[in-house]
C-alpha cells in the first residue's frame, strides 16, 4: 500500500523538528562504497532492471552533461546553453575549479571568487550561518562579485528555480490520514514554503541570486503507482519549468520519478528509504533527508542479532508463541528499490551477520494498491502464520500496518512486532491508525526524533523568525528545503550538481547523541556512497495509554533512556524492553 499521496506531505508539527534538523552532512569514508566504487556500480548492468536506467558517464567515469531534453549525453566539450531548455553548462564530470566556497563553507573561509571576510549574515559566533533552528550548515562569509551566471540549466546570475512536486491526491490515503487530522490544503502548503523561503533567504548565502521555489499539482495516479505516467511528467514539468533542483517529500515506490530527473541531469530530492545502489546509480543528482534503505536494513540486523536472535519471542501477544524461539518474517512493497532493502536484511539474519536460514522467512512483498490493500494483507498474513513467523518487521510506507494489523487481528495472529524505524512509523498519530491489539506489541529503532510541542520545532522557529506563526502544514516542506538551501550554499557560486555533491560532501557530522545528549537531535551526515543524511536512530515502544506530547492524544510511543540515539551498528546487547 502506498502512502504516496498528497496527505502523507502533510504531517503536523513534529516533523519539523525530525527531519528539518537534515541539514549538517558529512564525508564518513569508511560507510557505504568506498570511493570510486560508485562509478564501477554505474557502469555496471542496472542492478534494478528497468526501474533504473542510471546515469551516462564521461570518458573519465564521471556523470556526464546531459540534454536535460532528451537524456542523451552531450559529446565531450559542448554544453546546451544554460539556464534555457539545453543542458549543464560543461560536463559535470571535469573542468570544474572545484567549489571554492564548498570547501570555503566547511572551514569557514572566504570563497576564493569574490569572498570577503563579512560574516554579518552568519550568526553570532561566526561558526554557524543561523543560530534560529537546531541544525545549521557551516557560516559562509558574504559573497560579492561575478557569481559566473547562467552556469547549469535553472540557474541565472540573479535566480535559481526549485521545484516542489505535489502528487496528485488519493481519496482513499486521504481518509486513512484524516482520522488523524494529517490534511492541509495546497493553499496552506503554498502559504508554509512562502514563508520558509523568506527564512532561507534571510540567512543563507546563496551568492546573488535569489532561490525562486515553485510548485506543480502532478497527475499520475499514485496507489497503484503509474509509473510510465511518472517519466512522462518529468519531461513535461522539465520543459514546462527548466529547474536546477526538483523535490518531492514522500514518495516511497515512484523510483522512475527520480531516475528520469537524474537522467536529465537535474538534482532531485526525495524518495524514502530507496536502496542505497540505486542512489549511488544517480549520483550526484539524486538525495534524499531520510535513512537509505540499506542503512535501514542494516540498522534493524544489528538490532536484532545483538538483542533478539535465538531467544524466544516474550513481547508477543500469544502466550504461545512468547514460548516459541524467534522467527522473523519481513514485508515490503513489490518494487525493486524496496525488495532490495528486505533481501539485505533477510541475509544478514540468516548468515551474513548471525543466524541461520531457521531464524527467519523469505521476505513478502506486496503491491503498492490501497484499493487491495485488506485483501493483501490477508494473504501476507496466512503465509507469515503457516510459516511460523513470531517477529514481524513492515520496512513500508506508514499505511502499510493499518492493513496487516486488522488482517492479523481477523487471523487471531499476535507476534511481537519489530519497529523498521522508516517511513515515519514511529509517529504518534500514525501508530493511533494501527490495531490496537496487535501494537501493543511493537518495539525496537525509531528514526525520528523525540517528540516536541510546535513552538519547539525548527519549521515554527523559522517562521517566528520572519514574523509568521507556522500554520503546521509544512514540517515536510522545511525539511527538503533546508536541504536545497544547503545544497546551494554549499556548492558555490559555481553552481553545478557535481559542486553540490562536493559541497555537501565537505561538511562535518551535525547532531546526535554522543555530541549533544539532545533527544532532539538526530545524528546527519552524508559521506561517498551516502546520499541520505539519517544515521542513528532512539530505541522506542508503542504504548496506548500514553499522551502524546504532540497533540495530548491518547496513544503514544515512548523512548528508553530519555531519547537517546544509537548509531547503526552500535545498539547494546541486552533483551528489548518494552
Amino acid at each position: 500500500m502506498d502512502a504516496s499521496g498528497q496527505a502523507l506531505r502533510r504531517w503536523a508539527p513534529l516533523m519539523a523538528v525530525i527531519a528539518a534538523q537534515v541539514l549538517l552532512v558529512a564525508v564518513v569514508p569508511s560507510r557505504g562504497t568506498t570511493p570510486g566504487a560508485e562509478d564501477a556500480l554505474l557502469q555496471g548492468a542496472a542492478p534494478f532492471g528497468t526501474n533504473s536506467a542510471g546515469v551516462p558517464l564521461d570518458a573519465s567515469g564521471q556523470p556526464a552533461a546531459v540534454d536535460p531534453v532528451t537524456g542523451q549525453p552531450l559529446p565531450a566539450g559542448e554544453a546546451a546553453a544554460p539556464g534555457a531548455a539545453g543542458g549543464p553548462a560543461g560536463s559535470a564530470g571535469g573542468g570544474q575549479t572545484g567549489p571554492a566556497a564548498a570547501g570555503g563553507a566547511a572551514t569557514g573561509k572566504a570563497s576564493a571568487a569574490g569572498g570577503t571576510a563579512d560574516r554579518s549574515k552568519c550568526a553570532k559566533d561566526g561558526k554557524r550561518q543561523q543560530d534560529v533552528t537546531l541544525a545549521s550548515p557551516p557560516c559562509v562569509p558574504r559573497f560579492t562579485g561575478n557569481n559566473g551566471g547562467a552556469t547549469y540549466q535553472g540557474v541565472t546570475a540573479k535566480t535559481i528555480k526549485v521545484l516542489r512536486y505535489r502528487p496528485k491526491s488519493n481519496p482513499q490515503v486521504d481518509a486513512i490520514l484524516n482520522t488523524q487530522g494529517l490534511a492541509f490544503s495546497p493553499e496552506a502548503e503554498e502559504q508554509a514554503q512562502n514563508t520558509y523561503a523568506t527564512f532561507f533567504e534571510k540567512h543563507y548565502e546563496f551568492y546573488n541570486r535569489k532561490i525562486e521555489w515553485v510548485w506543480e499539482q502532478g497527475t499520475c495516479e499514485i496507489s497503484p503507482p503509474d509509473l510510465p505516467c511518472f517519466r512522462t511528467e518529468v519531461k513535461r514539468l522539465n520543459a514546462k519549468h527548466k529547474p536546477f533542483a526538483v523535490y518531492w517529500a514522500n514518495s516511497t515506490t515512484q523510483a522512475e520519478f527520480f531516475d528520469e530527473w537524474s537522467r536529465l541531469g537535474v538534482v532531485n530530492a526525495g524518495g524514502w528509504h530507496f536502496n542505497s545502489e540505486f542512489n549511488n546509480r544517480l549520483r550526484p543528482y539524486h538525495w534524499d533527508v531520510f535513512m537509505d534503505g540499506t542503512r535501514t536494513a542494516r540498522n534493524i540486523a544489528d538490532y536484532w542479532c545483538k538483542k533478539m536472535q535465538g531467544k524466544n519471542a516474550t513481547l508477543a501477544g500469544d502466550p504461545a508463541l512468547r514460548a516459541t524461539k524467534r522467527k522473523l518474517g519481513i514485508l515490503t512493497q513489490e518494487y525493486p528499490v524496496t525488495q532490495k532493502n528486505a533481501l539485505d536484511l533477510y541475509k544478514m539474519v540468516t548468515g551474513g551477520v548471525c543466524g541461520s536460514a531457521a531464524d527467519a522467512a523469505e521476505p513478502v512483498y506486496t503491491p503498492s494498491n490501497i484499493a487491495q490493500g485488506q485483501q493483501t494483507a490477508n494473504v501476507a498474513v496466512q503465509k507469515l502464520k503457516a510459516e511460523g513467523v513470531t517477529t514481524l518487521v513492515i520496512m513500508s510506507d506508514p499505511i502499510n500496518p493499518t492493513f496487516t494489523t486488522t488482517a492479523a487481528t481477523r487471523q487471531q495472529w499476535y507476534p511481537e512486532h519489530l519497529l523498521a524505524g522508516s517511513g515515519l512509523i514511529d509517529y504518534d498519530p500514525l501508530g493511533r491508525l494501527y490495531d490496537p491489539t496487535q501494537w501493543r506489541n511493537a518495539f525496537g529503532p525509531g528514526h525520528l526524533a523525540d517528540p516536541a510541542p510546535p513552538e519547539r520545532t525548527d519549521a515554527f522557529r523559522a517562521a517566528a523568525d520572519v514574523g509568521v506563526r507556522d500554520n503546521g502544514a509544512g514540517g515536510l516542506i522545511f525539511a527538503y528545503m533546508s536541504m536545497v538551501a544547503s545544497m546551494v550554499q554549499m556548492a558555490g557560486p559555481d553552481l553545478k550538481p557535481l559542486n553540490v555533491e562536493r559541497g555537501m560532501h565537505s561538511l562535518p557530522p551535525g547532531g546526535g547523541w554522543e555530541a549533544t545528549k539532545n533527544p532532539l537531535s538526530i545524528l546527519l551526515k552524508y559521506g561517498p556512497g551516502d546520499y541520505t543524511a539519517i544515521e542513528d536512530s532512539r530505541h522506542t515502544y508503542w504504548d496506548p495509554n500514553a499522551r502524546s506530547k504532540i497533540d495530548g492524544k491518547q496513544g503514544a510511543y515512548v523512548a528508553f533512556e530519555g531519547g537517546r540515539r544509537f548509531e547503526i551498528g552500535k545498539w547494546p546487547a541486552g533483551e528489548p524492553k518494552a
